[in-house]
């Protein structure tokens, strides 16, 4: 395996895949009719399984059941290695992951829950809920006159899990509620563990309560991590390509892993009702034109973080030590590759040909930097909302 990627051994449940993505009109029905069960309508690793038998327990192949780490986001990994060793003090929590869908953050809350759990000692209470989940049970208290019960139930534990709280946006009452119960937590020394798909948009007191904790954002997988996870997943499948063509899916598949486990199941569901056999050519032939659209192009990336700053696209691209064109130029690049796809190399070459030692260090700098700074924190945040 390449060192650059390390695997967090979780063990929470499988991811859910969906393969619907691949189809086209003129095989859809065929499908449908061949294939055991209706694949286009199905989800999960068990649906996957039984319209491919015989190909085996693919996901614990493919990714050991655990969350694939490059160093697009290894500070996804430290933060989880502190968790379990007992690390993160009241100063760091809470803890919120965040990034766009398929990047993995219910399955990474799950395997942490899961991973807790396995572990578990006595007087062990950990629970783990989606935001929406709280909200309704919260309502369903107040109803029934049980909002003691509904406290009891989320603040006399040994660790809190919230998945998607952007869904709690504009719930006053229960946003309140959510934050009496952050801070009843976190003054304990409780490990309060947050998802969400942007930094959400609260009130400004829960929100600095939340930003002042720990927020770590999950990126795509970068092309390293693309290309292991292709090669694991056809070698589940037992197809065998040339490596010239694994470069080539993981250059075309800028996508989540269950995006990228879609289509390649898709490409095998197809080969098997045309009774063909895949070899490199059926393969790029399968993958042409499929270019994730949600990668955004480094040039709109920093057009973007330009006109937030009033530089033009020259200036961030250019050499020029001026201190607010440099942080503006940092943060172009660490977009750059946080939205772009692009390797270290690729991202180097269009900053004019810099090193990319310079490129990784710039990215770093963010990284570290906004950790102790909410204003940067809330400055990255309004420019990430620009590319969703």
């Amino acid at each position: 395996m390449d060192k650059s990627i390390h695997i967090i051994p979780l063990s929470g449940k499988p991811l859910e895949f969906d393969v619907s993505s691949w189809q086209d009109n003129g095989t859809s029905e065929k499908i449908n009719k061949q294939v055991h069960g209706r694949v286009s309508k199905q989800r999960g690793v068990k649906s996957v399984k039984s319209s491919l038998s015989g190909h085996g327990n693919l996901l614990l192949q493919v990714a050991d059941n655990g969350f694939l780490v490059g160093e697009e986001n290894y500070a996804v990994e430290r933060v989880i290695n502190m968790l379990f060793d007992g690390l993160l003090v009241r100063e760091n929590l809470p803890v919120l992951f965040y990034g766009r869908g398929g990047t993995g953050k219910t399955h990474l809350l799950q395997g942490i829950f899961d991973l807790r759990r396995k572990g578990a000692v006595k007087r062990q209470r950990d629970v783990l809920i989606k935001a929406a989940d709280f909200a309704r049970f919260f309502a369903e208290a107040i109803d029934l006159k049980a909002t003691d019960d509904f406290r009891r139930r989320f603040r006399d534990v040994t660790m809190l899990l919230v998945d998607d709280i952007e869904q709690l946006e504009g719930k006053v009452v229960v946003l309140e509620e959510f934050q009496h119960t952050l801070d009843i937590l976190i003054a304990a020394d409780i490990p309060v563990i947050l998802t969400s798909r942007t930094l959400p948009k609260f009130a400004p007191r829960l929100f600095d309560r939340i930003i002042s904790g720990t927020t770590v954002p999950i990126m795509l997988p970068d092309i390293a991590v693309r290309k292991y996870f292709i090669e694991r997943l056809l070698s589940a499948f037992r197809v065998s390509i040339a490596d010239s063509a694994l470069v080539y899916a993981a250059n075309v598949l800028q996508s989540s892993i269950p995006e990228i486990y879609g289509i390649i199941a898709g490409m095998v569901c197809k080969s098997m009702i045309d009774d063909v056999k895949i070899d490199t050519s059926y393969f790029k032939q399968f993958l042409k034109g499929r270019v994730d659209k949600r990668r955004i192009p480094i040039e709109q990336i920093v057009k973007i973080v330009a006109a937030n700053f009033s530089y033009k696209v020259a200036e961030i691209r250019g050499s020029s030590r001026n201190k607010t064109l440099a942080m503006a130029r940092a943060i172009a690049v660490y977009f750059a590759r946080r939205e772009s796809g692009l390797t270290l190399k690729q991202i180097a070459k269009f900053f004019g040909n810099r090193d990319q030692a310079t490129i990784r260090h710039l990215i770093q700098k963010i990284e570290y930097e906004q950790k102790n700074d909410n204003s940067l924190k809330l400055k990255l945040a309004a420019i990430a909302e620009k590319f969703t």
